[in-house]
């Protein structure tokens, strides 16, 4: 592990489904703070996106992970997006499912640096960059 960020957002802490208003304005902060989590774990680690042979995001939706590689200008083709359809979210099991797909399917190589994102209840961002 090279580096590690975390965003809380105690103000979305609870379930935003069961408030209309709230539930807008977390989806509205979601992406840029899980852009921000991102771009502060690269910059912990002393790396650019660039530098990632992949992304391993928690497995909400695609949708959201495409706007947020179009926010990054970042390749979603580098997003390891085919466990959302075929798996779905697995809530804390997301990242082992999701590293388990790129090495068995050679998508991560030695020595190959990668980043684990996600967002969860409570409104906590992470990210973590790791090399493999």
């Amino acid at each position: 592990m090279l580096s590690y960020e975390v965003r809380q957002r105690p103000e979305f802490d609870g379930r935003p489904v069961d408030d209309p208003e709230l539930m807008v304005r977390y989806q509205r902060e979601y992406q840029p703070t899980m852009i921000e989590t991102i771009e502060a774990a690269l910059d912990r680690a002393g790396l650019e996106l660039s530098d990632l042979a992949l992304l391993l995001p928690h497995n909400v939706n695609q949708a959201s992970w495409r706007m947020i590689c179009r926010q990054l200008g970042h390749p979603v083709e580098r997003v390891l997006l085919e466990n959302v359809p075929a798996v779905g979210h697995s809530f804390a099991a997301d990242a082992f499912v999701n590293l388990r797909t790129a090495t068995t399917g050679g998508a991560l190589r030695p020595g190959d640096h990668y980043l684990i994102a996600a967002a969860g209840i409570g409104a906590t961002f992470a990210a973590m960059v790791l090399q493999h």
